[in-house]
């Protein structure tokens, strides 16, 4: 599992459901071009844009995966066993359902896919997303506290 925590009084702030036992654990600040309130705003602006478009935020991993390629970042479409699709989800950025088929009687799945987050992202990708995400904000009327950044 990999997360972002909020640490405030030299005490982390978020709780997590984790079974008992010893953990590894890697703590470094997260770097300015992407920081977690940055992400916290793009998935808010992302929610948002769902809830004009369909009324809730069903969408809003269909609309990120359309930002995602609309900005130039990778996804990929793969066909995939059905059984597959949980522990695909565990290991995907990203991920959508495109298509249910049959294939000799046995069910597929094809999904639209992304495997690098925006902490991956190279700094110029993570600002044609924020880019995306205000320009698209902006078409429907809706105001984002996303901020414009530098590349």
């Amino acid at each position: 599992m990999k997360s972002n925590a909020v640490i405030k009084d030299c005490r982390i702030q978020n709780t997590f459901d984790l079974n008992d036992g010893v953990y590894s654990i890697d703590i470094r600040p997260l770097g300015s071009a992407r920081t977690y309130e940055q992400i916290k705003k793009l998935w808010a602006t992302i929610d948002d844009i769902s809830r004009e478009e369909y009324g809730d935020i069903s969408q809003s991993t269909n609309i990120y995966l359309q930002m995602l390629q609309m900005s130039g970042v990778r996804t990929d479409r793969i066909l995939i066993p059905e059984v597959a699709v949980n522990d695909l989800k565990k290991k995907a950025k990203a991920m959508s359902i495109v298509a249910r088929e049959t294939i000799n009687h046995k069910p597929y799945v094809l999904v639209n896919i992304c495997l690098a987050g925006i902490s991956e992202m190279t700094k110029a990708e993570v600002s044609n997303v924020i880019e995306t995400a205000i320009r698209w904000a902006s078409e429907l009327g809706i105001e984002t506290e996303l901020e414009r950044t530098e590349e």
